[in-house]
């Protein structure tokens, strides 16, 4: 009957193997934005699937070789930035090696004659935590949507994966010449030590997705404060429209008794003020795509009042394959430090391009600007007082790009600053 056993248990191990990795997998959706294409999704299920059937002992040396090849296919299979990538394939490091540690190195620890039963049994327990750890994640985040986050929070969370990381790496590290160096002190440590290991991994899987909602959520704020101020200024023109409309008769008879009396200056400036009245100054209508509107919209009012000159050539439809978010982000931040520079430049007017065709959406600013920006760490640096709080702009702009598989570029030359942003799309 054991031998039964044994053989049904050899014969799904294979199977079950690959369907955890295809789990993890999809467990692995939920986090980044995978890369298209079969290679890539042959690429992600041959190193997961390597990381369930791949022995894992307690102070093996395979560890240290797994980490780099899972951090390589992470930047290999998925799309995003690079610390992004390099965060979560860590924590999937952990959670692989954890599961496997304590599962791979029991049968090793157990006599021979059963190592090929509990081996098998430690495949198939392998893959069922890989199902429950879905059905969290699931339940978790049920718009399977990718993780958007700003560098300095994917920062923060590279520092709290850290301490897990040492601790299963130490294992290997100071025992880098097998399981036969180990002794029953080390194991009892080690068994104590990983659980928590899986348990911070999971943690921090569920930190970074509640900190990618409350990103979401607080820029979803700040696009809707803009539509209501964008809204607001139509509801006050029609305001002002319908007043214009109602007292038009009284406003033509007061000019013409005014001309008929030959007062021909006072009419003049009777029909000045009334030309310059905000109801014949309504809101231009940019492009047909809304939230395209409405930032440059708002944004044309700052230059305005900043007295900069806007030149607009935006032709974007009314529906893009980017989030508006994404778009708000985008539009928003290149203004926001085009306005910025142009405000102490010789030259105030600010260029703007945008148009969405051939599978490609572009965008093209370009402004003067006084003094040179400072290049730091692979980004302009601000020139606004708190640098603290400030600087993030193109960072954002580049996290946005590189989750769309785009790009941004800057330029600078002759007091002239050209950014450049170049999204693809089917």
């Amino acid at each position: 009957m054991q031998h039964i056993g044994l053989l049904i248990l050899t014969i799904l191990q294979y199977p079950v193997s690959l369907a955890g990795a295809w789990v993890w997998e999809r467990i692995s959706r939920y986090f980044l934005t995978v890369k298209p294409g079969r290679l890539a999704y042959t690429i992600r299920l041959i190193l997961f699937w390597g990381g369930m059937t791949g022995p894992m002992w307690i102070g093996d040396e395979n560890l240290l070789f797994f980490l780099p090849m899972i951090i390589l296919l992470f930047l290999l299979g998925y799309q995003g930035t690079r610390i992004a990538r390099t965060v979560i394939g860590t924590v999937f490091y952990l959670l692989l090696a954890g599961f496997g540690m304590i599962l791979d190195t029991s049968y090793c620890l157990l006599p021979e004659n059963v190592w090929n039963f509990t081996e098998a049994t430690a495949t198939v327990i392998k893959s069922v935590m890989a199902v429950l750890i879905y059905l969290l994640i699931r339940r978790l985040n049920p718009d399977q949507k990718a993780l958007e986050l700003p560098n300095r929070m994917w920062g923060l969370c590279a520092l709290l994966s850290l301490a897990p990381l040492f601790a299963v790496l130490s294992f290997s590290v100071w025992n880098s010449f097998g399981r036969d160096q180990m002794d029953m002190a080390q194991y009892r440590i080690a068994y104590t030590v990983l659980p928590f290991v899986l348990l911070s991994a999971l943690a921090i899987l569920i930190a970074m997705m509640i900190l990618s909602r409350q990103w979401a959520l607080a820029q979803a704020a700040s696009l809707a404060n803009m539509r209501e101020a964008y809204y607001e200024n139509l509801r006050r023109e029609e305001m002002h429209v319908r007043t214009l409309r109602h007292d038009l008769r009284n406003h033509l008879n007061t000019a013409q008794g005014l001309l008929e009396r030959g007062e021909i200056e006072q009419a003049q400036n009777y029909l000045a003020e009334l030309t310059a009245s905000p109801a014949l100054h309504s809101t231009k209508r940019i492009c047909q795509n809304e939230i395209a509107n409405v930032v440059l919209t708002e944004k044309m009012e700052i230059m305005e009042n900043n007295g900069l000159t806007a030149d607009f050539l935006v032709t974007l439809p009314s529906q893009l394959p980017v989030s508006d978010t994404d778009l708000c982000a985008l539009l928003g931040n290149a203004l926001d430090n085009a306005i910025e520079a142009g405000k102490q430049a010789e030259s105030k007017t600010i260029i703007v391009r945008a148009r969405a065709d051939c599978g490609m959406f572009m965008l093209r600013v370009e402004n003067s600007f006084a003094d040179a920006p400072d290049f730091v760490d692979g980004a302009f640096a601000t020139t606004k007082e708190n640098q603290s709080l400030h600087g993030f702009g193109i960072r954002g702009m580049q996290e946005i790009a590189a989750r769309y598989s785009g790009t941004v570029e800057t330029r600078v030359s002759d007091h002239r600053f050209e950014l450049v942003t170049c999204l693809p799309f089917d």
